[in-house]
């Protein structure tokens, strides 16, 4: 492996080997030059997924970003991640989307309250299943 020259290189070097040695899944060679994994990496739990994350469809106008369907559903809960599919070019959002929270009673609380509802007074009614 290729040495980084220098005062920011060294700096990189030591911040790497101190993230490898933190981790339980990862080990350095005795020779500090290589690192292979001791351990899996631990897999998300899909059925767990599945329970915190939301499908919608169709997905209204107005919620067309990231941000504005974080901030629909952020009452409800710790949003970890919002998902918006494209297609085509230029690449415009397919009419559906996901919403992951970070907890299931969140992703229930979202359920419950916005299903069969529009976003927005006078807009279609969004299906969550």
């Amino acid at each position: 492996a290729k040495r980084a020259k220098g005062p920011d290189g060294d700096r990189r070097l030591a911040l790497g080997r101190a993230c490898v040695e933190a981790s339980p899944a990862l080990e350095l060679s005795a020779d500090g030059k290589r690192v292979r994994r001791v351990a899996p990496f631990a897999a998300p739990d899909d059925e767990a997924l599945g329970a915190r994350t939301l499908y919608l469809e169709p997905l209204d106008p107005d919620l067309d970003d990231h941000d504005t369907v974080r901030a629909r559903f952020a009452p409800f809960g710790a949003v970890a991640h919002v998902s918006l599919p494209t297609a085509g070019a230029p690449r415009r959002r397919r009419g559906f989307g996901f919403v992951e929270f970070e907890r299931r009673e969140h992703a229930e609380a979202a359920l419950v309250a916005c299903d069969g509802k529009p976003a927005r007074e006078g807009g279609a009614p969004t299906t969550i299943l």
